[in-house]
């Protein structure tokens, strides 16, 4: 499914190279052991644990944020949360880190 906030690889990094987004990393602290998504202001946020939606909350209504993890479908929940919470600006990575490693 493509709607106006899940983005390809190519959308996404567009975004991205822009430097105007924080870029949430969704994955487990297991899954970090390879493959990123380098940016100069980014977050990790290990979805698995039972204070996501505490560090979720933190986060400023008004902010950009750009969404990823392994596969896409974990992202996409946290979008659907994000939007319905009202954050302005959030995207979502089409097919997650897997999708952006078919990028380089």
């Amino acid at each position: 499914m493509h709607d106006k906030n899940t983005l390809t690889s190519p959308e996404f990094k567009k975004l991205l190279d822009s430097s105007q987004y924080t870029l949430i990393d969704l994955r487990t602290s297991w899954e970090l052991t390879s493959y990123w998504v380098i940016s100069p202001k980014q977050i990790h946020i290990d979805i698995t644990l039972a204070n996501t939606q505490e560090k979720l909350e933190a986060l400023d209504l008004k902010g950009k944020y750009l969404i990823y993890c392994w596969h896409g479908v974990r992202s996409k929940q946290v979008l659907n949360y994000m939007l319905e919470q009202w954050f302005e600006e959030v995207y979502d990575l089409d097919g997650g880190i897997d999708a952006w490693n078919k990028l380089l």
